[in-house]
């Protein structure tokens, strides 16, 4: 998904940009994203929704920025 983000914006930057390391960046952080997107689906469904929208994030957000705070 990143890869072909980061190959179009590549394409339309003139800041130089490496898609082959937002790729890496992909797989390195693909558990924890998975994870994060799982946990903002359930925000979603509990909302009666089966779209993730930016609030389910944010809350997922505001979830692991609570606990981190408790360790």
């Amino acid at each position: 998904m990143l890869s072909s983000i980061a190959s179009a914006a590549a394409a339309k930057s003139s800041i130089p940009l490496q898609a082959e390391a937002l790729s890496e960046l992909e797989n390195a952080l693909e558990g924890v994203l998975e994870n994060v997107f799982v946990a903002a689906f359930a925000y979603a469904k509990s909302d009666g929704r089966t779209v993730i929208d930016a609030k389910d994030i944010q809350a997922v957000h505001n979830k692991i920025m609570k606990n981190s705070k408790k360790n």
